[in-house]
């Protein structure tokens, strides 16, 4: 046993024992320690220590601790720690850690020692903390001590202290190389705790993994990119990851399937549109070459032709040694089966970010690459000169008349579908057309009914065309414009061969040489034949003979593949319906059709790409002129708000104005015919009257005569008058309605929406109506003082009343002078105050009119308002966007030129034992 064994294990005093000692050791021990004393200089330490081992192992800690304070040689560090031990096992935590952290030595394995104990004692505390940094001193001082390592790990896990586990893992993984601590590192990346490391950490890892074992250097490579993508760090990743795997000798025999499948995923995501080229440009072409370093055989292909095709758009970019040898890929490489499937998943995610940037794709491009997919049907693009019986012939191979007679200003395809549908396809979209009637009529030349850039699609139950699995598409006669043929050409790159039409009286005249050989400089690979048309119009066999032989020569000439065939409208149909079958089973090639579509698929990209490119320009414009637009309306519209504020000014003074008439009517009489009223209560004074009392008993019979004029016959009258306003009003009101209506229809127009709504609140009339029959139902005035008041007249008639009323021959004089003075007093402040009582309801009433007025225009304002916000919204909205396409037009156009990109790789992939056509 090593000397460090025994003094962890406190068996040190074996040492001193020997091996044949048959008393007790402490009995031993003892004997030793009195001969070592009685020496003149003797060296009782190792005595006192071993005497120590043996009192802890009998747990007599209080005597070993005596016994190791007195150690004072080289064994006292260890001394101390027992009595540390001593202490720990006491339970006086506080001694023991202040002991253990006393010590002081050089010794690895004592340091290692009384950092464990230290551990365990903060793991009992709870302190954490301090544990992670005693063991991560341990860790440093002796990681191949037993158990330190996994014991460090261990307790990094159970504290979800990640980084800490992570940095373990890598620094025994560089240490040790042990298979363990690389697959520990993967379990911890794949798990997600190494979240914020760089990925310059890992490299030196990977160097040496790649030493030791390719096998897991690839789990570990992909397992770090993973925990990578969508980081912050993820091109810093790729960037280092590729100058470090630039600098490895890899054999060509040696394949990484994961590390292919990273780089392939990798590449595609970066090329997929979501990336500006500037963000891509720089890290590109490192990782297409050392993908096609690392690529498998099922991948070669794409990562071969996506570094020509990233070379052609950014030439010099990629090293010409990568270059040649994704050309050597292509040389060996077979055909690749999938590039259909990866056409339309490319056409469909450049429609979905066409629609995310508010741009539109051409639907003509949509329906073609819909219609392409179905490659057991063979388009036929039939095209002739005007008059030369094309439209006869259609519909003699169709079996009815499904082309109308007058000549056709577009394109019409008839394909077999079991039931009847006609749609037109425009570049906007797709649109019913109802029955052939409706078809012969949008179709006819002169009623422009449709788009000249249109096509009609019209799938019927054909026998003919099933059959023969064609469809046919129809085309304007050509008559020798230069425009005319330019919609027949749009659609050649369709279809799988051309049939032109000839007539047998002029055949192959110069024009239709013209056009047919100009078809063939555009499209030098488009298959084309032709029908010799109207043979019923040559006199006899042998002339039919001679003219079919010499047109065949002529059209060999131009045309050495092209084929002939002789038909009339006029003969038996079913013979030349069979022989015309047998014609198209001669020219038609169902393989060749299926290999081409690809590559017709891949023109509707090509065609695609450069609409977006010329969509995005003319968005830019439609913003400006909207914006413009949006902004002239804005005018329009504040310029409405403004006659509205004018013409709520003018009603609200109409209003108010007739209201304030009718009232004065009333006002004036009740002033003209209350003081009528007072006067005519002198009748009611008699000479036997009590003029004691008379001015009371007068006065109370004003009060009444008033308050009964007032109901029965001023408010009935005033009511009337009320009636009369109400009527102007409701004119009035009406009028303003009529106006908003035109205001209404006019902005309407404009929107070619029904998007203005101004509808006035005629409940005010309603609300008025109510008001003014519950002001006008009844009245009940204040008692009036008319003769109870204190003036000179009537303090002098009330004090003669009270002196000279009880004798009767003054009575006659009483009654002269009441009768005097009721018939003779002016009463006119009497009936101002009467009219204001009688008003004061009213007036109240008329200081709401402006109000009122303001709640019947509301709705109109509200509309107005809601509407200028939605386009000051639209403006801010399109100003936003306008600013972003001329200020970032690389987020527009680059995802155009990595479609360019995308294209142009498929493109190569076509190149692979394919026929070519140029696009």
């Amino acid at each position: 046993m090593s000397i460090e064994k025994s003094l962890i294990q406190k068996s040190y005093y074996q040492t001193l024992l020997g091996t044949e000692v048959e008393e007790h050791p402490l009995h031993r021990l003892g004997e030793l320690f009195v001969a070592e004393q009685k020496k003149e200089i003797g060296d009782l330490a190792d005595i006192r220590f071993a005497q120590g081992e043996l009192y802890y192992h009998i747990k007599d800690y209080e005597a070993a601790i005596f016994k190791w304070e007195h150690v004072q040689n080289e064994l006292e560090p260890w001394a101390q720690k027992n009595r540390a031990d001593a202490f720990y096992q006491l339970g006086l935590l506080s001694n023991a850690v202040e002991l253990y952290k006393s010590i002081e030595s050089d010794h690895p394995i004592l340091n290692v020692e009384v950092g464990l104990q230290l551990f365990s004692i903060y793991l009992e505390q709870d302190r954490m903390e301090a544990a992670s940094k005693v063991i991560k001193k341990v860790v440093l001082i002796h990681p191949d001590y037993e158990n330190v390592t996994r014991l460090a790990r261990t307790f990094y896990e159970n504290q979800g202290d990640w980084e800490s586990a992570v940095e373990l893992a890598i620094a025994e993984c560089l240490r040790t190389e042990n298979p363990i601590w690389f697959d520990t590192l993967v379990s911890y990346i794949q798990n997600g705790f190494t979240k914020g490391l760089m990925p310059e950490t890992y490299l030196q890892v990977l160097m040496r993994l790649y030493e030791v074992d390719e096998k897991r250097f690839e789990q570990l490579a992909t397992s770090i990119w993973d925990s990578f993508h969508a980081e912050p760090s993820y091109f810093k990743w790729l960037i280092e990851f590729n100058e470090f795997l630039s600098k490895l000798e890899i054999e060509d025999t040696r394949k990484w399937q994961e590390l292919s499948n990273r780089y392939k995923g990798t590449i595609t995501e970066l090329i997929s549109g979501n990336y500006l080229i500037k963000q891509i440009q720089g890290i590109l072409p490192s990782l297409l070459t050392n993908y096609l370093t690392v690529a498998t055989s099922s991948h070669n292909l794409f990562a071969a032709t996506t570094i020509l095709a990233w070379n052609d758009q950014y030439p010099a970019s990629i090293s010409p040694e990568s270059i040649e040898k994704a050309e050597k890929v292509l040389t060996v490489a077979r055909q690749h089966e999938s590039s259909q499937s990866e056409v339309i998943a490319l056409f469909e995610e450049m429609e979905a970010w066409a629609n995310q940037h508010e741009l539109s794709m051409d639907y003509t491009y949509k329906w073609s690459a819909g219609e392409l997919v179905d490659d057991q049907t063979a388009n036929m693009l039939v095209v002739g000169m005007a008059g030369n019986g094309k439209s006869s012939f259609i519909n003699s191979l169709l079996g009815e008349q499904l082309v109308g007679e007058a000549p056709t200003s577009t394109v019409v395809r008839f394909k077999h579908h079991h039931e009847i549908e006609i749609d037109e396809i425009t570049s906007n979209g797709r649109t019913e057309v109802v029955g052939l009637e409706e078809l012969y009529e949008k179709t006819t030349v002169g009623r422009q009914a449709l788009t000249n850039t249109s096509l009609v699609d019209v799938r019927i139950p054909n026998t003919f065309l099933q059959k023969n699995q064609l469809a046919i598409l129809d085309t304007p006669g050509i008559n020798g414009h230069y425009n005319q043929g330019e919609e027949v050409l749009k659609w050649v790159p369709f279809v799988d061969r051309i049939l032109f039409v000839l007539n047998a009286n002029q055949p192959f005249l110069e024009l239709e040489r013209e056009t047919v050989l100009r078809i063939r400089a555009m499209y030098p690979d488009m298959p084309i034949h032709f029908v010799l048309n109207k043979m019923d119009m040559i006199y006899n066999e042998k002339e039919a003979i001679q003219l079919v032989d010499e047109t065949e020569a002529r059209i060999k000439f131009y045309f050495p593949n092209g084929k002939l065939f002789a038909f009339s409208s006029k003969f038996d149909r079913m013979s030349q319906i069979n022989d015309f079958s047998n014609f198209l089973e001669l020219i038609t090639n169902f393989e060749e059709v299926e290999e081409n579509r690809t590559e017709k698929l891949l023109h509707v990209i090509y065609q695609s790409i450069h609409h977006l490119l010329n969509e995005r320009v003319q968005v830019e414009h439609e913003l400006e002129a909207k914006i413009q637009e949006d902004e002239e309306m804005i005018g329009k519209l504040k310029g409405a708000l403004n006659q509205l504020d004018d013409l709520q000014k003018d009603q609200v003074v109409k209003v108010r104005n007739a209201f304030a008439e009718q009232k004065r009517r009333v006002k004036s009489e009740i002033t003209e015919n209350i003081p009528t009223i007072l006067r005519n209560c002198a009748s009611l004074i008699s000479e036997d009257s009590d003029f004691r009392n008379i001015h009371q008993e007068l006065n109370e019979e004003m009060n009444l005569r008033i308050q009964e004029y007032l109901q029965r016959e001023l408010l009935p009258t005033y009511f009337r008058y009320l009636e009369e306003w109400m009527q102007l009003s409701q004119e009035e009101l009406t009028q303003s309605q009529l106006f908003m209506d035109e205001m209404r229809d006019g902005f309407n127009a404009l929107f070619s929406e029904e998007r203005l709504q101004l509808a006035c609140d005629f409940q005010i009339m309603e609300d008025w109506k109510r008001d003014i029959n519950r002001l006008t139902s009844s009245i009940q005035l204040e008692q009036m003082n008319i003769l109870l008041r204190f003036n000179p007249s009537q303090f002098l008639l009330k004090s003669a009343s009270k002196l000279f009323g009880a004798i009767p021959q003054n009575k006659a004089i009483l009654y002269n002078r009441y009768t005097a003075y009721i018939e003779n007093e002016d009463y006119h402040d009497v009936a101002e105050s009467i009219a204001k009582q009688f008003l004061q309801p009213f007036e109240l009433f008329e200081r709401a009119l402006d109000r009122d007025v303001k709640l019947f225009f509301g709705n109109c304002y509200e509309g107005l308002d809601t509407v200028v916000a939605e386009i000051q919204a639209d403006i801010h909205h399109h100003k936003q966007l306008l600013e972003e396409m001329k200020e970032k037009p690389d987020v527009y156009l680059d995802p155009i030129k990595l479609f360019e990109l995308r294209l142009r790789q498929l493109q190569w992939q076509l190149m692979i034992g394919v026929k070519k056509q140029t696009i």
